[in-house]
């Protein structure tokens, strides 16, 4: 579904996304909201109550993606229960959906970095994500997200086969700290790094594509206009196998929207377009700071 990632170059942070759903979509224009932790960007979508993207005053900058496993809700063992949502749609109407764009909201809406974001995240998958079953709190689908901060990007998946399992993180740092043998960047696409219920190549092969494409343009260029190139590239053609993706046939993911949120020594901003892809318009920008 989506292409994300972080840099850490020239002293900033700049955290990305590429939005991609199969359905036409109508994206709004940011707002700029108030939470407890001062004012913020909100980026929603219509059908939705909560924010694919967003940042706020502080700098903190959120995106998420979804997590595609092998298999259809309900149809392992671990699963069998039912009560396992969907993994790669996020897009039909569904009340524990509401309340997981909801959390990505507050994540930046009542914090003012990446650790206390991602702690309150993590608490939220095993707790507050089914408010209709005490024995089993947790949310039912599988979720990736990244939140970054002027000193570091942290990547949290999640997995809820085993309600034991806590989420598991990755952090990059604005000095370099290793993610994934990586200094100073960090992408992702649709498949866990740090789970096995994850979907294999033959079953998706898009997303280790995308991945792969991702972070050999980002090694080689590892900046602003890297990210740009990344979220513009369609070594695979104009087909849903690129990063800027385009539908050839129903059904086919193809890029709607795209953000890139930064962070500086003296400013907090973004650039981004909506309902189109970086090769049909041109990249808007809104600043919250400096």
């Amino acid at each position: 579904m989506c292409t994300i990632g972080c840099v850490y170059a020239d002293r900033a942070v700049y955290t990305f996304k590429q939005c991609d759903l199969t359905k036409e979509t109508l994206f709004y224009e940011p707002e700029m909201v108030r939470g407890s932790a001062g004012t913020y960007a909100a980026f929603r979508r219509q059908g939705r109550p909560g924010i694919w993207s967003g940042l706020n005053e502080y700098g903190l900058c959120f995106v998420a993606a979804d997590y595609y496993t092998n298999s259809d809700p309900g149809s392992t063992q671990a699963e069998a229960s039912g009560r396992f949502l969907a993994t790669n749609t996020h897009l039909e109407p569904n009340d524990d959906v509401d309340r997981l764009f909801k959390a990505y909201e507050s994540s930046i809406a009542d914090h003012t970095n990446a650790q206390s974001a991602v702690a309150f995240l993590a608490d939220w998958y095993l707790h507050h994500g089914d408010t209709t079953d005490p024995r089993h709190p947790n949310f039912k689908s599988p979720d990736i997200a990244l939140l970054a901060d002027g000193q570091n990007g942290i990547f949290i998946e999640y997995y809820p086969g085993d309600d034991t399992i806590t989420p598991r993180v990755k952090t990059l740092s604005a000095q370099g700290n290793a993610v994934a043998n990586v200094a100073g960047w960090f992408a992702s696409t649709n498949h866990a790094r740090m789970f096995a219920q994850t979907v294999d190549y033959p079953k998706n092969h898009s997303t280790y594509l995308r991945l792969a494409r991702a972070e050999a343009l980002l090694n080689q260029t590892p900046t602003q206009d890297g990210i740009k190139r990344v979220l513009s590239d369609q070594y695979y053609g104009q087909t849903e196998l690129s990063i800027c993706r385009v539908a050839n046939a129903p059904n086919e993911y193809y890029t709607q929207a795209t953000v890139i949120l930064s962070q500086g020594p003296t400013w907090a901003g973004a650039e981004y377009l909506i309902n189109g892809n970086p090769r049909t318009k041109p990249y808007s920008v809104i600043k919250l700071r400096g």
